[in-house]
């Protein structure tokens, strides 16, 4: 910069005064001169530069202003954007390009006389899911069934696919299926009908009745397995408490098969609505001091949750139920007497029905197992499709279900993958028109997993396999895992199963320094009654428990919102841990979960518990059924806060650090 002073001497003759005035000037001061102008705009780069996108999605572009000096400066509100051909892409005037159409166009952004484009690809949309149709029919055997596979594309339309597609079934027993998507009946029971493209699955699953039963065959509504107690102590009135995933349906009947370890003798089995159970069948093997029962009650109220299995005194450790309802059966036809053994193939005891079309139903435990079973697989015999209803390979105890269309004996089989100690019995029920199946998303399997180390919990103070190996069945659409636990806690890093699902984390865990939560789920599932997972954990120590949900019903895109969070209570009473907004107004199920310090989590407000317990367990624990922590759902249908609030045993313990997840499905 370069500067000059001037002085200026002025004469006034009448006062001979002299006066000097100074003043100095700049060149090339801020502003610019004729000398040092400013930086004029030069060239626009559009970005992302050629990209490729496909039909139906959004592009976002991106215009940078390059100037004389080398600087630059985001333009992308500033300029002026369009697309050469509008029925390729169009483009907002904040530069959001919307496909519309297969091909090219040049998206161009101009500022003043200065332009800068770049030329956007759009390629064919891409099938997203596949729907399956006419949805869970069912049919007459000896009869056909026509499916159609629909397409679902990214841009959001929608294709037939049904000659295109690989048709499958997954029990050539019950159902065939052409390569034109047409089922023919063989068989009873259920199958999964399956439509693949690609790397893109759908499914549906089909019933097939007995000739001329009118639809009355009977129907699994839902399925609750509860983890073993493991040597802990009951006290009066010495009963387990199991929930139901949800509220029964009025006429149905609920099936509770349970073990337990003594000859005690079981008092009653009762439910939070007044039904009237009776125990059907009670095998005990001296040998090994151990029971197994099935109790059953018919023509239920709506809404019974929670099952009550009480003892005349204190069964001994090792007990553990299983809960299923069913629609159209109305009665017991004949039980078992029960039979015990050891090796991997078992049978539950000789019964000969008195009509053709009976439920059978049968549990197994395997008294020495000790986090140690490989696999439960359903039995194989003529006139009866077994499927199995729960496989708990951590505690050894399994229940299977089919329908027997016969008149001659059947000793219910079924074998598990490494050779224990082990008991069973069974009992064949009558079908009938009762009950219903209700429609609508619904939770269809609860499965309760014990994984501890420490005695109290049931462990062995040993680590827990890892990666843990886990047998779920399922027949929904979405498969949802709550786990947490602590002492020290660990978590889960990966899952996959044997369906080839894809298994992601919902939301964030929850993390402390003890305890940890968080909320795994595999949508659009493709699911089997032979489903086995494989759980990969950052650690094998400490009491850690998963429930595992089968939901039928679900969106292909089920993923609402999450939400969690972490603290401590310092003063004992209800617990409110955050709320969460479904966007939606449809059903959703919101999955809950909270381990604590201490005290012993009872319930959630407004929503649905589903931990489980037994009289006489510790209040601050650790402890093998559910290790007192908080367990739970919500059923919503509207866009309303809900507040996740937890109750506890106590009302003198606070829960002091305590980590809190929910995730909502639609």
């Amino acid at each position: 910069m370069t500067c000059s002073f001037y002085r200026i001497r002025v004469w006034i003759a009448a006062a001979m005064v002299t006066a000097t005035v100074s003043f100095s000037g700049c060149a090339g001061s801020a502003g610019g001169s004729a000398n040092n102008p400013p930086p004029t705009l030069t060239s626009i780069n559009v970005t992302p530069m050629s990209p490729t996108v496909t039909k139906g999605t959004q592009q976002q572009f991106k215009a940078t202003g390059v100037y004389s000096d080398g600087s630059m400066q985001d333009l992308t509100a500033s300029v002026t954007w369009s697309s050469s051909d509008m029925s390729v892409a169009t483009i907002s005037t904040a530069g959001l390009a919307t496909t519309a159409g297969t091909g090219t166009s040049t998206i161009k952004a101009v500022s003043g006389s200065v332009p800068g484009s770049t030329v956007m690809t759009v390629t064919a949309a891409t099938l997203t899911s596949i729907n399956v149709t006419p949805m869970n029919p069912t049919i007459p055997n000896g009869t056909q069934q026509q499916f159609k596979a629909t397409g679902v594309y990214s841009d959001g339309s929608m294709q037939d696919l049904t000659g295109s597609v690989t048709w499958s079934s997954s029990d050539m027993n019950v159902a065939t299926i052409s390569a034109g998507g047409l089922a023919t009946a063989v068989g009873t029971g259920t199958s999964t009908i399956k439509a693949v493209s690609g790397s893109v699955p759908g499914s549906t699953l089909l019933t097939v009745t007995p000739t001329g039963g009118g639809g009355a065959v009977p129907a699994l509504v839902q399925h609750v397995s509860g983890s073993n107690n493991r040597g802990n102590g009951f006290s009066s009135p010495f009963c387990y408490h199991i929930q139901l995933p949800g509220g029964t349906t009025a006429g149905n009947a609920v099936i509770v098969g349970f073990t337990f370890n003594s000859n005690v003798g079981v008092q009653q089995v009762t439910d939070d609505k007044g039904d009237s159970y009776t125990v059907e069948a009670n095998f005990y093997d001296a040998a090994q001091t151990q029971s197994i029962a099935i109790a059953a009650s018919f023509n239920i109220a709506a809404g019974a949750r929670q099952i009550n299995v009480c003892f005349a005194g204190d069964p001994g450790g090792f007990v553990q139920p299983t809960v299923s309802e069913f629609a159209n059966v109305t009665g017991l036809d004949v039980a078992s007497q029960g039979t015990s053994g050891s090796g991997t193939a078992i049978t539950a005891g000789n019964m000969t029905p008195t009509v053709s079309g009976d439920l059978a139903y049968a549990v197994v435990y395997g008294t020495n197992t000790n986090q140690d079973q490989t696999s439960f697989t359903a039995g194989s015999q003529s006139s009866i499709t077994w499927q199995l209803a729960s496989a708990d390979l951590m505690d050894g105890f399994a229940a299977q279900y089919g329908v027997y269309n016969s008149l001659s004996a059947i000793d219910p089989a079924m074998s598990m993958g490494t050779s224990k100690s082990w008991l069973a019995v069974a009992a064949l029920f009558k079908s009938g028109t009762a009950g219903g199946v209700p429609a609508g998303m619904r939770i269809v399997h609860l499965d309760h997993q014990n994984i501890p180390t420490n005695t109290s919990a049931g462990g062995n103070g040993s680590s827990f396999p890892n990666p843990l190996n886990a047998q779920f069945p399922c027949s929904g659409n979405l498969e949802v895992i709550t786990v947490g636990g602590g002492n020290p806690p660990a978590q889960v890093s990966s899952i996959s199963d044997s369906n080839s699902n894809t298994w992601q984390l919902a939301g964030k865990y929850a993390v402390t320094s003890d305890p940890v939560t968080g909320i795994f789920y595999a949508a659009n599932a493709t699911c089997s009654g032979t489903q086995k997972l494989t759980v990969h954990w950052t650690a094998n120590t400490g009491d850690q428990t998963i429930l595992y949900y089968d939901v039928a019903g679900a969106s292909a895109s089920p993923l609402d919102t999450t939400m969690n969070g972490t603290g401590s209570q310092s003063s004992a009473g209800n617990l409110t841990v955050f709320s969460i907004t479904p966007s939606t107004s449809s059903t959703e199920l919101i999955f809950c979960s909270m381990p604590v310090q201490y005290n012993t989590v009872t319930g959630l407000v407004n929503g649905f518990n589903d931990a489980n317990m037994f009289d006489g367990e510790s209040l601050s624990g650790p402890e093998p059924v559910d290790e007192n922590n908080g367990w739970g759902h919500f059923v919503t249908s509207g866009t309303n806060a809900v507040s996740v609030t937890w109750t506890f045993q106590s009302n003198s313990q606070a829960a002091n650090g305590w980590a809190s997840v929910a995730a909502a499905f639609k």
